[in-house]
């Protein structure tokens, strides 16, 4: 079961996936709603109304949670990851949330993949 504050933290992160997605729709009229990194095409527009709206609808989540099932040894990050991440990006990454999959070459054959 989840703890009450696991429920506030989703809760607050997807009301910025909602915040997001209405100042991607308002940049259309309102360039200063706009995000800092305003498409520069109706294709690209497209693409990130796409992912917003799969954002929204808990597609991350989803895909998580069918992984956690199939492979069971993802895991949270070690203390001393923790640590390490920490040392390079400070507190812009929410690390409770980061999961690792040691079993996952797809990316490279060197390292693990790592997702939020």
């Amino acid at each position: 079961m989840r703890k009450q504050s696991d429920r506030y933290s989703f809760l607050k992160d997807w009301l910025k996936r909602w915040e997001r997605l209405f100042r991607h729709f308002l940049g259309v009229v309102f360039k200063k709603a706009s995000n800092p990194f305003p498409p520069s095409g109706i294709v690209e527009w497209l693409a990130d109304t796409s992912i917003y709206l799969l954002d929204v609808l808990l597609v991350p989540e989803i895909y998580q949670g069918i992984f956690k099932l199939m492979d069971k040894n993802i895991r949270s990050l070690t203390e001393e990851e923790i640590d390490l991440a920490r040392s390079i990006y400070k507190d812009t990454i929410r690390y409770e949330a980061v999961r690792m999959n040691p079993n996952d070459r797809l990316l490279t054959k060197k390292c693990c993949y790592c997702f939020c």
